[in-house]
C-alpha cells in the first residue's frame, strides 16, 4: 500500500495491520517516484486521492512500469472523474468494482 496523504490511521483503516500486509509510505508525493516504488515493493493496494492518481497515470513511463501488483485502488477525498476511471481501466488488470470508500469506512 502506498499512503502519501491518509496519515498514520490509513493503514489501521483499512486492516493492512490486521492482515499483516506490507505498508510503504512515502513522505513526499512525487508521481514518477511512485511508479519506481510500486515497481519495486509491488503492493497490492494503492491508497490515493483521484488528483494523485491522475498523477499517476498520466505519467509519461505509466504504460512502461510495472503496476501489476496492484489489484485494489482505494480512491477517496474527492469525486473520481470519468477521464480518471477510463485511464485507470486500461491499466493491467484493473477493474472497477465499487466506487465509494463511505461504503468500506462504516458511515
Amino acid at each position: 500500500m502506498i499512503n502519501a496523504v491518509a496519515g498514520l490511521g490509513a493503514p489501521i483503516c483499512y486492516s493492512s495491520v490486521r492482515e499483516a500486509a506490507k505498508t510503504v509510505m512515502m513522505e513526499i508525493w512525487n508521481a514518477k517516484e511512485a511508479l519506481k516504488i510500486i515497481e519495486k515493493e509491488r503492493p497490492t493496494v494503492l491508497l490515493t486521492t483521484p488528483a494523485q492518481l491522475a498523477m499517476l497515470l498520466q505519467e509519461r513511463d505509466f504504460d512502461k512500469d510495472d503496476t501489476n501488483s496492484i489489484r485494489v485502488v482505494n480512491c477517496g477525498t474527492s469525486p473520481l472523474s470519468y477521464e480518471i476511471i477510463s485511464l485507470l481501466l486500461r491499466g493491467p488488470g484493473f477493474k472497477i468494482v465499487l466506487v465509494s470508500l463511505t461504503a468500506l469506512a462504516g458511515v
